[in-house]
């Protein structure tokens, strides 16, 4: 796994991750929060994971900016699929991804 000096985040400002605007549509992100998920993207799968658990221990009220490849929505809706032990957050998860390679493609990092 990577070192945390190595992960692509840490060469970038914090602000880039805590956008001033956010949106509220899990899968249509702020060009900002784009140009943050681009960072996400060029981690390795399993760092990304690490860092989405992480950060999702926070739980619903304690979700902002972009975090394990995720914005604070994303992030939101795989919390409240988790609480409800019902259905499947599958399809989300590979919308996210999906969405990440995507992002990692078109986005200036």
């Amino acid at each position: 796994m990577e070192s945390i000096r190595t992960l692509p985040c840490t060469a970038a400002s914090l602000r880039l991750f805590f956008p001033q605007q956010e949106s509220n549509d899990a899968l249509r992100p702020t060009r900002q929060e784009q140009r943050a998920l681009a960072y996400c993207a060029r981690c390795h799968p399993r760092v990304r994971e690490v860092c989405l658990e992480r950060q999702m221990a926070f739980g619903i009220t304690g979700q902002s900016g972009i975090s394990g490849g995720a914005t604070a929505v994303q992030r939101q809706a795989l919390i409240r699929l988790r609480a409800a032990g019902e259905g499947d957050s599958a399809p989300l998860i590979r919308a996210i991804g999906q969405q990440l390679e995507a992002v990692s493609r078109t986005a200036e990092v």
